[in-house]
C-alpha cells in the first residue's frame, strides 16, 4: 500500500470497527487506528483458480472506555482479544474487505485485487490510560454523603455545646 492507500484503510477501518466497539460492554471509544506494518503475500492455488493475493497488515489501535462497577481496567474487558477478535473471523475480514473495495476512491483499485485481509502478530493494541477517580459508584456516593452528613451532625453539636456553655 502506498500512503494514499494506507490513509484510505485506515479510515475505513476506523468507520468499520467503530460500531463494533460501540456494541461492548462497556462501550469502548476508538481514539485511532494507524498502519504500522503491512505485508502482501501471494499464493498460488490450483491452476483453476489462478493466484489470490493476501494483506496482512500491522496496526496500532488505539481505545478507550469509561469504566463502570463492574470493569475497571482495560484487561478487564479483554481490549487486546476483542479488537484482534474483530479481524480473526472470516466475517468480518471479508465484510471490512467489501468496504475497502466498494469505496468510490480513486486509491480503491488496489483492494480489488485483493482476495484476503489479515492482521499479524505485530500489532499493538493501547488502552488510553483512563482516571479510573472520574467513576463514582453508588455506594461511593452513599459514603460520602453519610461522612458529610455526619459531620455537619458533630458541627452542630459542638456549636450547641458551646452556645449552652457561654449562656450560664
Amino acid at each position: 500500500m502506498n500512503n494514499d492507500e494506507k490513509q484510505l484503510f485506515e479510515s475505513i477501518a476506523k468507520i468499520w470497527i467503530e460500531p463494533l466497539f460501540a456494541s461492548n460492554t462497556p462501550k469502548i471509544t476508538l481514539r485511532s487506528i494507524q498502519v504500522v506494518n503491512q505485508r502482501l503475500v501471494e499464493s498460488s492455488g490450483r491452476r483453476l483458480q489462478g493466484s489470490s493475493s493476501s494483506l496482512v497488515v500491522d496496526v496500532k489501535v488505539n481505545g478507550e472506555f469509561q469504566p463502570t462497577q463492574d470493569f475497571t481496567k482495560m484487561t478487564d474487558i479483554g481490549y487486546d482479544n476483542t479488537v484482534k477478535g474483530y479481524f480473526r473471523t472470516q466475517k468480518s475480514r471479508v465484510a471490512l474487505l467489501n468496504d475497502l473495495k466498494e469505496n468510490n476512491d480513486t486509491n480503491d483499485k488496489f483492494f480489488d485485487s485483493l482476495n484476503d485481509l489479515g492482521l499479524s502478530s505485530g500489532n499493538q493494541i493501547v488502552g488510553a490510560h483512563v482516571d479510573e477517580n472520574k467513576n463514582i459508584s453508588n455506594n461511593d456516593i452513599i459514603i460520602i454523603a453519610a461522612t458529610v452528613s455526619g459531620g455537619a451532625v458533630i458541627v452542630f453539636a459542638m456549636a450547641m455545646y458551646i452556645w449552652t456553655k457561654k449562656r450560664r
